[in-house]
């Protein structure tokens, strides 16, 4: 049929190709934009949980100093008022953090699980099936191995607590805690990749005195030899400032008889890029590059001198 001027209709619908792939392109340009957007804006909110917690366990220390006189780091209950009183910092800090369920449950199965203890970038905290309470946080031993006493950080020895008065470098200058990446022999004993920072280092040489802590460091960091799983580590839940945030974890020595869990390098981690999350002694947060100055990370670790023995 023809119009009133002699002409025919010619109605399209739908899209051609290039209107398509223009289209596609279009979408495809969009996602590359906004996909990295929104996964640097889950991370950053996993990072601000993370030191929400870390906030959260300064604020129960300082109740614990105002109710006892010290901060709760030994792990004797021989300096406790009663014998059936939890060990542990973990353990101790629940009533202050209004977790008492989670204490009663502690005592009776030591296998607690308290959000504001886990990571939620650390899947295999949560996952933990170990009887000990799981957490992404640790007590800051010092610039020494887990053998040595006087400890000289935040931890000053399993049979005797911290004063505020024994932090003679500062509590705004003295790390308390800070975040270690879960590894527990039932959940991650296959993890043998060389880049996951949970994996420990056999070195070529082993050291264990106070004055050998310069060469264990040297060997941690220049003598590594093959990864392994962490499998003789199942428990401490502390960590030392010998090493920087995130640099690889040492056994101290090679795979032979004689390694032991008292004197490894065991340096705070996590899986934030570039950083680890810290809580000092004053009850602030503070975040710390894997870039940080060794010796400003070892003075940091140190409560009251001493880390001239590592430089």
């Amino acid at each position: 049929m023809r119009d009133c001027v002699g002409k025919k209709h010619n109605n399209r619908s739908g899209f051609t190709v290039l209107e398509l792939l223009t289209t596609i392109a279009i979408i495809g340009i969009l996602l590359a934009l906004i996909l990295p957007a929104i996964a640097s804006s889950r991370a950053s909110a996993r990072r601000i949980q993370c030191q929400n917690n870390l906030h959260q366990m300064g604020l129960a220390l300082h109740r614990v100093v105002e109710s006892h006189g010290a901060f709760p780091t030994a792990e004797s209950t021989s300096v406790f008022a009663t014998t059936d009183s939890a060990r542990g910092l973990h353990e101790r800090l629940l009533p202050a953090l209004e977790q008492e369920q989670a204490l009663a449950h502690s005592k009776k199965y030591r296998g607690a699980r308290v959000s504001v203890y886990l990571c939620p970038d650390d899947s295999l905290a949560d996952a933990a099936t170990s009887g000990a309470i799981a957490t992404n946080y640790r007590k800051n031993i010092g610039v020494g191995f887990r053998a040595q006493f006087p400890r000289t950080g935040f931890d000053i020895g399993d049979e005797a607590d911290v004063r505020p008065a024994d932090i003679t470098d500062g509590l705004s200058n003295t790390v308390a805690i800070s975040e270690r990446l879960w590894f527990y022999r039932d959940s991650g004993s296959s993890i043998v990749d060389p880049g996951d920072p949970r994996v420990f280092w056999w070195t070529t040489q082993r050291f264990y005195g106070v004055d050998e802590i310069p060469q264990a460091i040297d060997q941690a960091r220049n003598h590594r030899v093959t990864p392994s799983p962490q499998s003789v580590v199942v428990g401490y839940l502390t960590y030392d400032h010998m090493l920087p945030p995130n640099h690889p974890a040492s056994y101290n020595g090679p795979d032979a008889p004689g390694a032991d869990g008292d004197h490894l390098l065991v340096p705070a981690s996590s899986f934030h890029r570039g950083l680890v999350n810290s809580l000092l002694a004053d009850g602030s947060c503070r975040v710390m590059s894997d870039s940080v100055d060794l010796a400003v990370w070892h003075a940091l670790g140190t409560r009251a001198g001493g880390e001239t023995n590592a430089q």
